[in-house]
């Protein structure tokens, strides 16, 4: 097979906008995915949540241009994105693997993380253009990193081996 142009690159990241109930979501922009890759030349990072690749060379990784349309063509409502039910699912995996990682979770962690998600995607990513609909949006991120970090705080309390009073008897 004859070499080509593309044949230099490891990734080739494409832009994604995504739709929630059927409306863009301002704050996710760009979201760039590697959905074109050399398996041979990439490493995956075994992330349990959002499994991404890697480049050997980061000079080899090249942005592409348009956007991959990201929505359901299902009719998908409020508790297809706002219920709890589905970030249950991925909650305790997220937190077991942060704290694999070293990662632990302090007190201000739980109190300031999800006020700095908060700012992030309302004010820096501008998801207040979008009215209520980015009031949610932003809200549901600070709710996320929330129980992220309570989830993280849980594994690393279930971990700590409790003491033993020294002077109870069996």
């Amino acid at each position: 097979m004859p070499d080509t142009e593309w044949d230099q690159y490891d990734l080739l990241l494409v832009p994604r906008k995504n739709y929630v109930m059927n409306r863009p979501v301002r704050a996710w922009w760009p979201d760039r995915l590697t959905r074109l890759f050399h398996r041979h030349r990439c490493t995956w990072d075994g992330h349990v949540l959002h499994d991404t690749r890697q480049a050997s060379d980061p000079s080899s990784v090249k942005n592409l241009q348009g956007w991959l349309i990201h929505k359901r063509l299902s009719a998908a409502g409020f508790g297809d994105y706002f219920s709890g039910s589905r970030m249950d699912d991925r909650l305790m995996p997220v937190a077991r693997q942060m704290y694999a990682r070293g990662k632990r979770c302090h007190w201000w962690d739980l109190v300031f993380r999800p006020w700095i998600s908060f700012w992030k995607f309302y004010v820096v990513k501008r998801s207040f253009l979008d009215g209520s609909f980015g009031l949610l949006i932003a809200q549901k991120a600070a709710v996320s990193t929330q129980l992220k970090y309570a989830a993280l705080w849980a594994v690393q309390n279930e971990t700590r081996k409790p003491k033993q009073d020294e002077g109870a008897t069996l």
